[in-house]
């Protein structure tokens, strides 16, 4: 995958309504019909389910073929994620989000919807851009945040992504479990 010369977004996950990638496309062809060049952006879709077909219709439908990749089931998304500019997550419900996490952990901005799981880590402007998932402009807003911050910004937001998601790290998380049982035990 060669994309130095672009800007990278890549979202993770099955292709299905919940997952909400319509919202993202809908963004791209709201860019272009404003007359921004878009020529420079592509998004990359990681995963396959049933709206695969669809997808692919959507982005015939929308004029997209050139800025959207379906790179379809992919047993290890790192190298791919390892690339991207900016992980984009949509969703309209998540419980957690462990792709987002996965993003975060990389030092990869996100871009994500405000549901339950992303209000676990999500900062708005500190690890990423917080939209509307509803909203194509919120998403455009997204994009264009990213993709304009100066190196500086870029270096620190990268170094927050990953300070953001230590809580969840597997130490930290054995910790709580285990108190959580040793309480549970002295209540029996």
């Amino acid at each position: 995958l060669h994309v130095e010369d672009k800007f990278f977004l890549v979202s993770v996950g099955e292709l299905n309504e919940n997952k909400n990638h319509i919202v993202v496309l809908q963004a791209l062809k709201k860019m272009r019909d404003s007359g921004e060049d878009i020529s420079g952006i592509v998004y990359g879709i990681c995963g396959d389910g049933f709206f695969h077909d669809r997808m692919r219709e959507w982005i015939d439908e929308m004029g997209l073929q050139d800025n959207v990749r379906m790179f379809g089931y992919c047993m290890d998304v790192r190298p791919i994620e390892g690339c991207a500019d900016a992980s984009v997550f949509p969703s309209l419900r998540e419980g957690l989000g462990m792709a987002a996490l996965e993003a975060l952990a990389m030092g990869v901005p996100l871009i994500a919807s405000d549901n339950r799981g992303t209000r676990e880590y999500m900062e708005h402007q500190k690890n990423g851009y917080v939209c509307n998932s509803s909203s194509p402009e919120s998403f455009v807003e997204g994009i264009r945040f990213v993709q304009g911050l100066e190196p500086e910004a870029r270096r620190k937001m990268q170094k927050y992504c990953r300070e953001s998601v230590m809580k969840f790290d597997k130490k930290y998380a054995n910790e709580i479990m285990r108190h959580v049982y040793q309480e549970e035990m002295r209540n029996e």
